[in-house]
């Protein structure tokens, strides 16, 4: 979002107070059409109709321009407000800050996202962790040692996954 700044000495200025409104008008609305578009105080001809309820208005942009607050362009139909950085943002500046707040922003939810997954692995962690590594650590191989020992009590070969080892099979464990 952009901001127009209105001094607050702009309220007694002479040139200013010398305007008719109609050209007051225009001017501020041309400050404001100028920071949202990026332009830095450059107004194209045909923006002139979107300043003033009535369209465009020739004679106000007159005014303007003999007041010394435009000034018409070098390039055909186009004019620039006169100081219009002396109290306005830049163009430059303005996207410097909107990267500045999109990365802050982009930090900003990361944090969160970070500190929720923390959340959520300690709600849910401790309890999981402790029942499968308990569960690990006392039945691992459990199960191989008591195949092992009833294929051993009753005089059969071992077996391999439940499989007889076939003694011509290349692949079976010596």
């Amino acid at each position: 979002m952009t901001d127009t700044r209105l001094p607050e000495a702009w309220l007694t200025d002479p040139v200013l107070d010398a305007l008719s409104s109609d050209a007051i008008r225009v001017f501020f609305f041309g400050l404001m059409w100028s920071n949202t578009n990026g332009t830095d105080g450059v107004i194209p001809e045909r923006v002139l109709r979107l300043l003033h309820p009535d369209g465009k208005r020739q004679d106000c942009v007159e005014e303007l321009v003999a007041a010394r607050l435009w000034r018409v362009q070098q390039s055909a139909g186009t004019y620039r407000v006169v100081g219009f950085l002396d109290h306005q943002t830049s163009a430059a500046e303005m996207e410097a800050k909107r990267k500045l707040n999109r990365e802050r922003q982009r930090q900003f939810r990361q944090r969160q996202m970070k500190e929720k997954r923390r959340q959520l692995v300690e709600s849910a962690a401790p309890d999981v962790t402790r029942d499968v590594t308990d569960n690990v650590g006392r039945y691992v191989g459990q199960e191989q040692e008591q195949e092992q020992e009833q294929a051993n009590n009753g005089n059969e070969p071992p077996t391999d996954r439940g499989r007889a080892r076939d003694a011509d099979d290349p692949w079976a464990a010596a």
